[in-house]
């Protein structure tokens, strides 16, 4: 739980520095991330 809070407000930082992401597979990348960790 504690690694999937710190990915969340990791990828909030880079999201918000680099909008242009939102437009990419972000979400597949992010949902295999949480895989990994789970």
């Amino acid at each position: 739980m504690e690694s999937t809070k710190l990915i969340l407000a990791y990828i909030v930082q880079i999201v918000r520095f680099n909008p242009n992401i939102c437009g990419t597979n972000w979400t597949k990348y992010f949902l295999q991330i949480v895989e990994l960790k789970d």
